[in-house]
């Protein structure tokens, strides 16, 4: 992922995650690694 961040380097892009928390942890090692990074997610029950 982060390879990939730095071939975009000036670019956007969005990382899709299988859950809340996974979102939240990426995003927190992004930021640490100096990209600039907001986790978005719902909250919501995966339940139908």
């Amino acid at each position: 992922l982060v390879y990939i961040l730095n071939e975009m380097a000036g670019q956007t892009a969005i990382v899709f995650c299988a859950t809340c928390a996974s979102a939240m942890k990426i995003a927190v090692m992004l930021r640490q690694l100096g990209f600039g990074a907001v986790p978005l997610h719902g909250q919501m029950s995966q339940v139908i």
